[in-house]
């Protein structure tokens, strides 16, 4: 039977190829289901599978995390660029022989840091730019050290053969130094003192020099010492007493994004104010504001609850040896909607919050005699960490998703004339639901509207309001000649779907396995062209 459907297939093509006219190019006008797009909307549609939270029950939970305020190293505690001249100065002339030391000094210079009293540092970056210069008639040896840096036991210290520069001028030599990993001790030679830095040059004349050379009110002997990028890993000392307000400022919140329109009533919202203090100092804060905001509608909620605008007192932590290296103090407060108002905070589908915070350090000045103490990357930190538990009321909550068009040919081989569309509807969420569908072009511009003018019915739920099978509906869309033209230049396709709980007065709760998939494929009429 197979074999006599193939033969007279053959025949009615070898014949309408006979038929033809002379150069006419064949084609079939014929009908046929063709796929255009497959797709689903999940929760992680909502917020984004990184923020959702399966919960033992297997409902699921969206839960995000914001750092509002962090107190970082260098907040407190920045090195300026520093440059240290020592050169020789003497009133009258000497002779110096081969081996002789005629120049030895020590300097001590104190950095200004204002109300920041350091007594130790450890480097993580920066260098010292070292330039000799020297119009001594003579081979010279210069050695600099600074013995209050040092690093696997050992001193900073730099030795340079200085060669004999030309009569009547002067040689200059630059060397740079990583200063990565030193330990600088900024007490001074005396140990009582704060942001000192101890340096030592020693010049000699080379034993292997020919003789005898002359210094004197002339003779230059430089050493300059450019302190540049020090960045620290550590610090210790008194950081001072400060009052540092930040703030109000927003923060982009991009958590509900794909949310675009409609209205929501969830019924518990938990939030959790996070201060953690990784600093040797003691801190007093207060949160002045805390809101969110929905700027393209322009509102605001602020937070009601009584931490805004009282004292949170904070411990200093504890330096231990280990990793991290140590021990954090922390604050924490509990909000819902049974103490606050989190759930209107983000009823209104926020894309922003908006904080105001004041901190004191120190406030009771330096009661660690000296011993205060900050590791770079473990700052004092105010977070705030979100969980919404999916139940909820919601009337024509709208989601949306792109998705690309498969349209397996090009329009100079099959083309579509106008014809029904079929979209095959599952929907496994206890929701009723409208759809939009809008064509794209790979820029993401809206090229048409495909109306859809039926709904898709909620999934029915048992006597524990948990689905037990998806609504499933077929929807004949019709496309005319010009919107079924735009399919050829479409890229994507934007569903937008718009939930809506029935009945309203009950919270619905959403499961981590409710999905609505669509499929759409197109019951049409074409033409087929042979090349």
């Amino acid at each position: 039977m197979k074999n006599k459907i193939f033969i007279t297939l053959l025949f009615v093509g070898i014949l309408s190829l006979a038929c033809r006219k002379k150069g006419a190019k064949p084609n079939w006008e014929i009908d046929s289901l063709l796929p255009l797009f497959e797709t689903s909307l999940s929760i992680a549609d909502i917020a984004g599978k990184d923020y959702v939270k399966n919960n033992p029950d297997n409902s699921v939970s969206v839960v995000f995390k914001e750092n509002f305020y962090d107190l970082n190293i260098d907040s407190l505690v920045q090195i300026p660029d520093t440059i240290i001249t020592e050169q020789l100065n003497i009133p009258f002339n000497m002779n110096a022989s081969p081996g002789t030391t005629f120049y030895s000094s020590n300097e001590t210079t104190k950095y200004n840091l204002g109300q920041v009293e350091l007594n130790k540092a450890i480097i993580e970056s920066g260098v010292a730019e070292i330039e000799f210069v020297s119009s001594v008639q003579e081979k010279t040896i210069i050695t600099y050290s600074l013995p209050c840096a040092t690093k696997n036991g050992a001193i900073l210290e730099l030795t340079e053969y200085v060669p004999k520069p030309p009569l009547n001028s002067s040689i200059t030599i630059k060397k740079t130094i990583d200063l990565s990993g030193y330990t600088i001790d900024l007490r001074s030679p005396t140990f009582n003192n704060v942001n000192t830095i101890y340096t030592q040059v020693n010049a000699k004349v080379d034993p292997t020099a020919d003789g005898p050379v002359t210094v004197g009110p002339s003779t230059i002997l430089k050493v300059k010492n450019h302190f540049k990028d020090i960045v620290p890993y550590y610090v210790k000392g008194y950081f001072g007493k400060h009052n540092m307000a930040f703030g109000p400022e927003q923060n982009t919140f991009s958590g509900l994004q794909n949310i675009i329109s409609g209205t929501v009533d969830l019924e518990d919202v938990i939030v959790k104010i996070n201060i953690h203090n990784a600093f040797g100092i003691d801190a007093k804060a207060k949160i002045t504001q805390l809101a969110s905001i929905n700027n393209k509608n322009s509102t605001q909620v602020n937070l009601n609850h009584t931490i805004i605008g009282n004292t949170i007192f904070i411990n200093r932590a504890t330096e231990i040896n280990g990793n991290p290296p140590v021990q954090y103090t922390y604050f924490s407060e509990l909000l819902n909607a049974q103490n606050s108002n989190t759930d209107a905070m983000l009823e209104i589908i926020p894309d922003a919050f908006l904080y105001g915070l004041n901190m004191e350090i120190n406030p009771l000045g330096n009661v660690s005699n000296g011993n205060d103490f900050m590791f770079k990357n473990y700052p004092l930190e105010a977070t705030l960490e979100i969980e919404v538990p999916l139940s909820f009321k919601s009337n024509t909550l709208t989601i949306q998703n792109i998705s690309p068009i498969n349209i397996a040919f090009n329009e100079n081989e099959t083309k579509l004339n106008e014809g029904s569309f079929l979209l095959f509807a599952e929907n496994g969420f206890p929701m009723e639901t409208q759809l939009t569908l809008e064509l794209m072009d790979q820029n993401n511009k809206v090229l048409s509207n495909i109306p859809i003018d039926k709904g898709i019915p909620a999934a029915p739920v048992n006597t524990s309001f948990v689905v037990t099978e998806p609504a499933k509906e077929k929807i004949a869309i019709r496309l005319n000649k010009e919107n079924t033209d735009l399919l050829y230049k479409a890229e994507k396709i934007r569903v937008k779907a718009s939930f809506t709980t029935i009945p309203q007065s009950s919270f619905i709760k959403i499961y981590n396995h409710y999905q609505l998939k669509l499929q759409m494929v197109a019951d049409a009429n074409m033409h087929v062209f042979l090349k």
